[in-house]
């Protein structure tokens, strides 16, 4: 787990270059690089980035500590909440098996950004009602959703105003190699 996040001023940061990023680019393209770097985060978390869909479910599958994992990945607002998972995220994150993990993970753009990482069968009947950012708050995986925003924060810092430079396919194809 990282330690100190309060601390860290990267949340911040990255907020406000996300932010610039999305008035450049189309809400999509702006999606779709989200999703990219959040596979790259998970690389830096030691996952195994075996696929990153575009369109199709799940968004992201990995390997993890022997686990696999079917991510769905969204990006919200305050404007564009509450969120309700469609029937075909839920096939595919509704899992049976007890080697595999289905998240909902969904990038709340702050001040500060945060990553909120929700193992979906840990809502119970919930999923299938408007999931706001309080509520899904309150289900995250705490550790994982730190490290998330820890790790995506420091990439897109790192980037910085580079960002408008950066594509879906390209960081696509380095999340796979």
């Amino acid at each position: 787990m990282v330690p100190f996040l309060k601390m860290s001023q990267s949340p911040y940061d990255a907020a406000g270059l996300l932010a610039s990023f999305r008035r450049e680019v189309s809400f999509r393209t702006y999606g779709l690089v989200v999703q990219a770097l959040f596979a790259h985060t998970l690389k830096k978390l030691g996952g195994v980035v075996r696929e990153i869909n575009n369109p199709g479910h799940p968004d992201i599958r990995m390997t993890l500590g022997g686990l696999r994992y079917n991510i769905e990945v969204e990006t919200a607002s305050r404007k564009t909440l509450p969120r309700q998972l469609e029937q075909g995220d839920l096939d595919v994150l509704l899992v049976n098996s007890e080697d595999e993990r289905g998240y909902y993970c969904v990038l709340d753009s702050g001040p500060p950004i945060s990553w909120l990482c929700v193992d979906v069968a840990s809502l119970g009947k919930r999923v299938h009602g408007e999931l706001r950012i309080p509520l899904l708050r309150s289900y995250s995986d705490r550790g994982l959703s730190i490290d998330c925003t820890f790790e995506f924060s420091e990439l897109v810092v790192g980037k910085g105003r580079l960002l408008s430079r950066l594509t879906y396919e390209r960081l696509r194809h380095q999340a796979l190699g």
